[in-house]
């Protein structure tokens, strides 16, 4: 006898999950450094 139950891959697909994640373009890149100086915190030298 055959098992018709859903299978997981098979529910995945149905509802239009990937199962391997596309790879975006990554249009512009932004890059935030933080000073380890305090004085840049509180504004006092």
């Amino acid at each position: 006898m055959l098992d018709s139950r859903p299978t997981f891959d098979g529910l995945l697909a149905a509802w239009g999950i990937a199962r391997e994640p596309v790879t975006l373009p990554m249009l512009e890149a932004r890059r935030h450094q933080i000073s380890d100086n305090a004085a840049d915190a509180t504004g006092v030298e």
